[in-house]
């Protein structure tokens, strides 16, 4: 196989991995101006997005060895572009999926703000140090501490 075969073939393959990166990122934009997007989906995307990335650097470094000198400059400058609008698009997923992670909290911190459960009050004695009180304090310490551990329970089964 010649050069120039061989330099057509890592071309032609780089095309096929650069129309999937192009299907990927515009499934990202069509999934993001849903009224709800699937952040499984994104995600999904945005892994398959660092494996195609990956390998065009990989097909990238193998043409530019490749390439006759006065082509590179060009050849390169589109590899950039190319690059370029595949770090849009990671960042595009990013932003969005963090900004779903924050208003996913803000929606649990106003459910924990919502739920009034008044708990009963626990009038607790101050331990004196005399050896004759520790059992009552004993006691209201057993109480606080199973009212600390329902309050947290109370917690997690919102």
């Amino acid at each position: 196989m010649s050069k120039d075969e061989t330099t057509e073939r890592n071309v032609r393959s780089r095309g096929v991995v650069r129309k999937s990166v192009t299907n990927i990122i515009k499934g990202v934009e069509a999934e993001s101006v849903k009224d709800e997007p699937c952040i499984e989906t994104l995600l999904d995307k945005l892994e398959i997005l660092f494996d195609r990335e990956a390998s065009l650097q990989k097909l990238d470094s193998i043409i530019n060895e490749q390439v006759e000198i006065i082509e590179l400059e060009l050849v390169v400058e589109r590899e950039l572009e190319y690059s370029d609008s595949i770090i849009k698009c990671k960042i595009r997923i990013q932003r969005f999926i963090d900004k779903h992670r924050r208003s996913s909290r803000e929606a649990v911190g106003i459910a924990l703000h919502s739920n009034n459960t008044k708990l009963p009050r626990i009038f607790l004695d101050k331990f004196d140090g005399d050896l004759k009180d520790i059992i009552n304090f004993g006691h209201h310490s057993k109480q606080l501490c199973m009212l600390i551990l329902y309050r947290k329970l109370k917690l997690l089964t919102f």
